[in-house]
């Protein structure tokens, strides 16, 4: 009868720490409630994310067109150097200017739009373009 009273003890301490122990048994997750306001903090989040991505491409596309745009202007500033210089009888000092590719991103910039000047010896180097940069950076 002793060992009969063991085993049944052993077994009741067995099955007491196999229901304890098993899933379902203890709650491991978040609640119901905690559940739905983890949800809304990641759809909150997702937004703010989504938010951040569009504002990082713009500022990309932003400091792409303000280093083009200096870059057209020392251009015009060196293209009227030389033609100053051929006025004068001089050789050119900077030869043949072109412009560089900004890949479209003043061409993206909007509200209000961010027009690059022409390289060219006949386009006088001026301030102008960086207005319309300002504008756009500080509305």
């Amino acid at each position: 009868m002793q060992r009969f009273l063991i085993v049944l003890a052993a077994a009741a301490v067995s099955a007491f720490v196999y229901v304890t122990a098993a899933p379902g048994g203890m709650q491991s997750g978040p609640t119901l409630k905690q559940f739905t306001a983890l949800q809304k903090q990641v759809k909150l989040l997702n937004t703010k994310v989504k938010s951040m991505d569009y504002e990082l491409g713009g500022n990309y596309e932003g400091d792409a067109c303000i280093v083009a745009l200096t870059s057209d202007e020392f251009q015009n500033t060196w293209s009227q150097i030389d033609k100053l210089a051929g006025t004068l009888s001089q050789p050119a000092i900077f030869g043949a200017q072109a412009a560089i590719n900004d890949k479209q991103a003043c061409e993206g910039l909007f509200d209000p739009k961010v027009p690059r000047p022409v390289v060219s010896p006949a386009t006088v180097p001026t301030v102008a373009p960086f207005n319309s940069m300002i504008a756009w950076i500080n509305p």
